[in-house]
């Protein structure tokens, strides 16, 4: 899970043209995942990938996640 996670996170900051530091975003996920804070020398832009990965995570569990625009 973690991996897929990782990988999401790299493609999806390459693609709005950002470059994000592997361990640092694996870092993150494992922190958020075992106890939902973040290390205190996190970079802000892997930390900040990571958050989006987990909170998608946590809300696709719970039914909570939105519909993307334009689909019913």
């Amino acid at each position: 899970m973690i991996d897929l996670m990782l990988s999401e996170a790299i493609k999806t900051s390459a693609i709005e043209g950002e470059n994000l530091d592997r361990e640092s975003v694996r870092s993150s996920l494992l922190s958020l995942m075992t106890s939902d804070t973040l290390p205190d020398n996190t970079d802000q832009k892997a930390g900040g990938g990571a958050m989006l990965l987990v909170d998608v995570r946590k809300k696709w569990q719970t039914g909570q996640v939105l519909p993307i625009s334009g689909s019913r």
